[in-house]
């Protein structure tokens, strides 16, 4: 569950929960707050799922496994200025890098170990 808090520590809105009040997650793990966008990893489903400021759910994006689109172990995520969402995938050994642009995401690529770059692009509407 995610909690946001005022600056002088009062409780804003909390999400995460369904309307039944079951976790949309397994094992939240990492949290980045871009722009208007939350993004936060799950360890056991494998995903990261994207939410706005506001709680309200927007997509979910990747699967148990070790190829293009799949996490095993997605512990940390962060972006950057172009739209790139950065995953630290821990038992792949890899970060696996998204492009999102509008409602679509655009490629995944990563760099393996040792230093093998891999780029596949997708027409995936999110």
């Amino acid at each position: 569950m995610i909690h946001v808090f005022s600056k002088d520590g009062v409780l804003l809105r909390s999400f995460g929960c369904d309307s039944s009040g079951t976790a949309v997650w397994d094992g939240p793990w990492g949290i980045c707050v871009s722009g208007q966008f939350v993004y936060v990893t799950d360890l056991d489903g494998y995903n990261v799922s994207v939410f706005t400021t506001t709680g309200d759910y927007v997509t979910s994006f990747g699967q148990h496994g070790k190829g293009f689109g799949e996490f095993n172990t997605p512990v940390g995520v962060c972006t950057d200025l172009d739209g790139f969402v950065y995953v630290a995938d821990f038992n792949n050994s890899r970060v696996l890098t998204v492009l999102i642009s509008y409602c679509m995401i655009l490629s995944f690529f990563y760099f393996d170990f040792p230093c093998q770059y891999y780029q596949l692009w997708y027409n995936y509407c999110i």
